[in-house]
């Protein structure tokens, strides 16, 4: 009757152990070990006994060994016929995850240049708008019409940024175009204010004192207006940004939902990541050019048990 059908308990095991290691003097042994005087001139004994010791080792790796060998061999038939149907199911699996990853990976593809597209798409529109907004409060605070010529040139040179807005520049031209109704209102204001700071300038020469009382009342009624203007010219900036947008094909993807997630990293630029994280690097010994040194110079022949090259130190261990 083989081991195996025998019924393997702790108990039955533990016996064979023990048989084993009564055959091999364990007990003396033992009892050798209990009475060692651990003195330079026992050594030789101290040695004998650790052998004694090694091959007691030895008897419970060759029971151990024996004991296991039969359910063993099942194991390992059931491991060579499951390896065996793993592979007929892999190879028939192959081919739709291979080409189900395929698909998944163009498809995360596609979403990422489609979020790169969006986001550059957003930048033009958020620069449109960013300079609507920034001229339409620098026309409203002209008080000159130099100031608002100097305006209309900068508004004129930005319609001309092909490259800055792309496809978008025939809308960045209409957004910015419909500022020219603002410049013109405010020119009419500034112009209108000029004619009477120079009727009230006559007045007060010719000390016309009822002509400096009308002028100061339309002098509050333009100043009011001016007022009003800077609200109006920036409301209208503000309906025209919120009224604003770029059309943009939107792509429908397939829902895709990874089997497994898991965080990875790689390092794109060595040099940037040794400068700016130098705590993220390490520097340690070539050991495979290190050891084939050492194994070069043992066949040459090494004086002494110990020496030092470079930085590092070659030494002879031993092991008692």
């Amino acid at each position: 009757m083989s081991e195996l059908t025998v019924a393997q308990t702790p108990e039955i095991i533990a016996a064979g152990f023990n048989v084993a290691l009564t055959r091999s003097r364990f007990t003396e042994i033992q009892q050798e070990v209990a009475n060692i005087e651990y003195t330079e001139d026992n050594i030789p004994h101290i040695a004998e006994t650790i052998k004694k010791l090694g091959k007691l080792q030895m008897v419970v790796n060759t029971k151990h060994s024996e004991g296991k060998a039969e359910a063993l061999k099942v194991c390992q038939m059931w491991d060579t016929v499951k390896r065996e149907y793993t592979k007929m199911v892999d190879d028939i699996a192959s081919v739709p995850k291979e080409k189900y990853a395929k698909l998944c990976q163009d498809v995360l593809a596609r979403q990422r240049q489609a979020e790169v597209e969006r986001v550059r798409v957003q930048s033009i529109k958020d620069g449109i708008n960013n300079n609507v907004m920034a001229f339409s409060k620098q026309i409203s605070e002209c008080s000159s019409t130099q100031e608002l010529l100097s305006i209309e040139r900068m508004i004129n040179l930005e319609k001309g940024k092909s490259s800055k807005y792309q496809e978008f520049i025939g809308e960045a031209k209409e957004r910015l175009e419909s500022l020219t109704a603002s410049i013109k209102q405010q020119k009419e204001i500034i112009k209108e204010s000029l004619a009477l700071e120079a009727k009230l300038a006559k007045a007060v020469a010719e000390n016309d004192d009822e002509t400096i009382v009308a002028l100061n009342d339309k002098s509050e009624e333009i100043m009011s207006k001016i007022e009003e203007n800077k609200i109006l010219v920036q409301e209208q900036a503000i309906n025209s940004t919120l009224n604003s947008s770029l059309e943009t094909a939107t792509e429908v993807f397939p829902t895709i939902k990874a089997k497994r997630s898991v965080w990875k990293w790689e390092v794109s630029n060595a040099a940037e990541m040794i400068k700016k994280m130098p705590s993220w690097t390490i520097v340690q010994p070539n050991e495979e050019v290190i050891d084939n040194y050492l194994a070069a110079k043992k066949a040459e022949g090494i004086q002494g048990e110990e020496f030092t090259l470079a930085g590092v130190r070659f030494y002879l261990q031993k092991t008692f």
